[in-house]
């Protein structure tokens, strides 16, 4: 079951946009007067029997405007309805036209919106957000894709235990937004995986400020063992992160070679439009010491940045045209195990050591 949260400012047309999935096949859940203000518009799949939620593919839900990671992370994907003060003020108003709502409670909702300090923003918490300062043609449109090119697939991906495919290694230009869809990945995993779960990092290229990368988030969760890695599966799937079984190890890199230190689970996610990697490692092993400290390498080091991706460029043209990015991955190995004596003797001289092995906490706000 697919569980998307649905938000928006007053007036923002959040309940139109919940229609519109209604009408694509989605069940609705919620606050009373979502549900209400959607029944009223002759949606015969509108229930709140448990029975029908378990059938139903995608679950919709009103979630609060102000939502915090902590709360988004019950959602796979939270989308957020925008809209400028004065489209929504209208949209309150013509509400009372056609008696769908009282004139003193819509001054209620008139005096909330004029008394924003400014337009609603899009919250960190926020996976995607649809643009309705239009007309509803064009919020039906905006939403009719949302649903064919991400919302249907990503439930058929995780139904039929499918990972998202990302295709030949494209270097895109680095997106500022990373960190945060990094961190909003993280909160559900931290969320699904509870206390077996000691943290979990932003790793891989998109981690680098500024470095062009593959358009793919990379995260590695710190674990107490293995087996605790093979007991977080199942909750990993439900929350969209499919176990890949053919990956279970990396190249081991300098003197420490027992296969062991290098192991680990890896999962992908079955998101189309969130191509992302989880890396399970146990705590302290060579494999999560060097996603670590490469990742902190390359922050540090502009010169060494430049240099991979240099690397990169030239590995991402030889294989554009392969059907994934095996190759382009397994060609980067040659030039780890060269750079692994210098990224040491940088570990050494600046005195670095992996981070505690402290829970990942979001705040929720």
């Amino acid at each position: 079951m697919l569980r998307v949260g649905v938000t928006g400012e007053i007036g923002a047309g959040k309940s139109t946009a919940a229609r519109r999935l209604i009408e694509h096949g989605a069940m609705l859940t919620g606050h009373e007067c979502f549900g209400c203000q959607v029944a009223e518009h002759g949606t015969s799949r509108l229930t709140a029997t448990d029975a029908n939620h378990e059938a139903a593919a995608v679950l919709v839900e009103d979630a609060p405007p102000g939502i915090g990671r902590g709360a988004a992370s019950m959602y796979h994907l939270v989308v957020y309805i925008d809209a400028p003060a004065d489209d929504r003020v209208r949209r309150v108003e013509r509400l009372v036209k056609d008696q769908e709502l009282s004139v003193e409670a819509a001054r209620i909702k008139i005096s909330r919106i004029l008394g924003e300090e400014c337009d609603a923003a899009p919250r960190a918490a926020v996976d995607v957000v649809v643009d309705n300062s239009g007309p509803a043609d064009k919020l039906w449109a905006s939403i009719d894709a949302l649903w064919a090119e991400r919302l249907a697939r990503f439930e058929s991906n995780m139904r039929w235990g499918r990972m998202a495919l990302y295709g030949p290694p494209r270097l895109v230009p680095p997106d500022p937004t990373w960190p945060e869809q990094a961190a909003r990945l993280a909160a559900r995993i931290q969320s699904a995986a509870g206390e077996r779960a000691l943290r979990v990092d932003h790793i891989g290229s998109t981690a680098i400020p500024g470095l062009s990368a593959k358009d793919v988030i990379d995260l590695q969760v710190s674990v107490p063992s293995l087996d605790d890695a093979i007991a977080m599966s199942p909750a990993l799937t439900d929350a969209g992160l499919i176990f890949h079984p053919g990956i279970g190890t990396n190249q081991a890199h300098g003197a420490v070679t027992n296969p062991a230190q290098w192991r680990k689970r890896y999962h992908k996610s079955a998101d189309p439009g969130r191509p992302a990697n989880v890396h399970i490692r146990p705590y302290g092993t060579a494999g999560w010491r060097f996603a670590l400290l490469f990742r902190d390498w390359l922050r540090a080091d502009p010169q060494i940045r430049e240099e991979y991706l240099s690397i990169k460029r030239t590995l991402a043209r030889r294989f554009a045209s392969d059907a994934d990015t095996t190759r382009y991955g397994a060609a980067k190995d040659p030039w780890f195990a060269i750079a692994y004596s210098r990224m040491e003797q940088w570990a050494t001289q600046t005195g670095w050591h992996g981070p505690e092995p402290a829970p990942v906490r979001h705040p929720q706000q």
